[in-house]
């Protein structure tokens, strides 16, 4: 199989669709047609995802909504974000123009939490700038992403522009570094873990290609003294368990002032008790968490809400703990006391992720001073971790990974400037 996709050179060499053969309003139609076609399709699409991520019909209704939003932004933003420049020259007799043109061939790799929005973004911002795409999809979600594919076949994609490929998880290792390793893979793009970023940067790093990487979160919610308790709690709760708590963005850190902390627990408490969680995309992501669970209360993490047990192989409630610092991948939520605002922010930044946080206090421009001093790449003040929109820039620092997604940025990432110069004394022997 790998050989037979090593002699794969029309797929990845596949050039018409470069901004030198295709008009901007070209593939701005075809994607706008896309976002109607996923309009058209959302039922579908929503069973897909019920069905093999475990998420309510709501949450994977709202995916949709964000996916579509997502496909008309970036055609709204395609001909301002190729548009090239002419910068001033040092020599009165040179002319310089610069022109942006796209990097070519992209591997992206999205995962399955959640499908409809994560991998409809990983495609449209290289298609909007001119390059081709395989996606390799989730083996927990192929016919999600399958039915992304056919969407866009659907709206009039031209054959060899997006190309979708599946793997065993066995496989997926080697299947990763053919494809990096080939030579007219330009760039490549991960969305998912930490750990396994890490190891996809390495094999970037090794044939030379360059790399956007969206990775963990270990997201956290700061609640100063003069926070809406009530407010935040519920904020906080709800960030845990969205998605049951399988987001990059899910808040799993709670870092709370002392002198609101026993009430702002028992608020906490009282939201626990609210809670759907949902269940887990497999037992292996809830096993794990088990383990991680374990391994915590071995090393002195205490129980605030919940209790060390699984309802049955892909279920199992709410719990906070305190005093955890390793990540989790499931709606669990840690609680860190803080002497005063400087300690606050001196938790936040206490970890190697940097991608999304809250900050909790009913006096905004002091909020706006505490986000200020968080190493993140986005924070969100009285509001959830979990925030997104087509029109913001998303990404994080760190070890939450580089580059921007959404909008204009998305694009940007995509494309790379060529520099083009001329004497103007030339003109006059022409």
């Amino acid at each position: 199989m790998l050989q037979q996709f090593r002699n794969q050179e029309a797929v990845l060499t596949y050039t018409p669709w470069s901004l030198k053969q295709t008009l901007a309003q070209e593939r701005r139609e075809i994607i706008l047609k896309a976002a109607s076609i996923m309009k058209r399709r959302a039922e579908e699409i929503i069973n897909a995802q019920v069905l093999e991520t475990g998420v309510s019909k709501e949450w994977a209704a709202l995916t949709i909504e964000w996916g579509i939003g997502t496909l008309e932004e970036i055609a709204c933003d395609i001909s301002s974000v190729i548009s090239g420049e002419i910068p001033n020259s040092l020599e009165r007799d040179t002319v310089a123009m610069v022109f942006k043109e796209p990097t070519g061939p992209v591997l992206t790799i999205a995962p399955w939490n959640p499908p409809a929005i994560l991998g409809t973004r990983a495609v449209v911002s290289p298609i909007a700038a001119g390059c081709s795409v395989i996606l390799k999809s989730s083996e927990l979600c192929p016919q999600t992403l399958y039915l992304l594919g056919e969407i866009f076949a659907e709206a009039g994609l031209p054959k060899g522009v997006l190309n979708i490929i599946q793997s065993d998880r066995t496989y997926a290792g080697a299947v990763t570094e053919a494809i990096i390793a080939h030579p007219s893979i330009r760039k490549v793009d991960f969305i998912g873990s930490a750990a396994i970023g890490k190891v996809i940067g390495q094999l970037a790093a090794k044939y030379l290609k360059p790399i956007k990487l969206e990775l963990g979160g270990k997201c956290a919610a700061i609640v100063l003294e003069d926070a809406d308790l009530e407010d935040a709690a519920r904020k906080c709760m709800t960030g845990a368990i969205l998605h049951h708590g399988q987001l990059c963005f899910s808040t799993e850190r709670i870092i709370v002032h002392q002198s609101v902390a026993d009430k702002f627990i028992d608020i906490l408490k009282s939201e626990a008790k609210k809670v759907n969680i949902g269940v887990a995309a497999s037992p292996r992501l809830l096993q794990n968490i088990s383990h991680m669970m374990e391994e915590a209360t071995s090393n002195g993490a205490v129980y605030v809400i919940g209790e060390p047990r699984k309802i049955n192989d892909v279920f199992a409630g709410p719990v906070v703990l305190k005093d955890v610092t390793r990540k989790f991948i499931w709606a669990y939520l840690m609680i860190h006391i803080a002497e005063d605002e400087e300690d606050a922010i001196r938790l936040c930044n206490d970890s190697s992720y940097g991608l999304s946080g809250a900050v909790h206090s009913l006096n905004v421009p002091r909020a706006i001073a505490v986000a200020k001093k968080l190493e993140l790449g986005q924070v969100h003040i009285n509001s959830m971790t979990v925030r997104d929109s087509p029109t913001w820039p998303m990404g994080g620092v760190k070890g939450s990974g580089w580059g921007r997604s959404n909008a204009k940025w998305s694009i940007q990432e995509y494309l790379q400037e060529k520099l083009v110069t001329f004497s103007v004394n030339t003109l006059s022997s022409i």
